[in-house]
């Protein structure tokens, strides 16, 4: 069942505008990326295991200062796959329209809450 936007905390509508954040510098680090399912699924694995060593770092009393930004850059690399698969990269069907894709998730009310 999917959560109305606007029970969201400020909490997480904080955290889904840094994911948003880590999305963009993404694309502009790397531009376009259209990969198949298996690179992504590499590409994810390569920054979880930088969140997993994080979290082992700093459970061995190891002071980290990258765990926030590792699970954001998770969420982000998460976030492309979900992109890919709703735009119909690897096969499913393609929204009508940019507004239509706003309006299903309620992605306009987040945009703005990022403003």
């Amino acid at each position: 069942m999917r959560v109305p936007i606007t029970t969201a905390t400020n909490n997480q509508a904080f955290a889904v505008c840094e994911v948003l954040d880590e999305r963009d510098h993404q694309d502009v680090k790397w531009g376009v990326q259209d990969h198949d399912p298996f690179t992504y699924v590499a590409i994810l694995g390569e920054e979880f295991g930088e969140f997993c060593r994080e979290v082992l770092e700093s459970n061995r009393g190891v002071p980290t200062t990258n765990l926030y930004t590792e699970a954001v850059q998770v969420a982000a690399v998460a976030l492309k796959i979900i992109e890919c698969l709703r735009w119909d990269q690897w096969g499913w069907s393609r929204p009508a329209t940019e507004e239509q894709v706003w309006e299903d998730c309620g992605a306009r009310e987040i945009a703005d809450m990022c403003a």
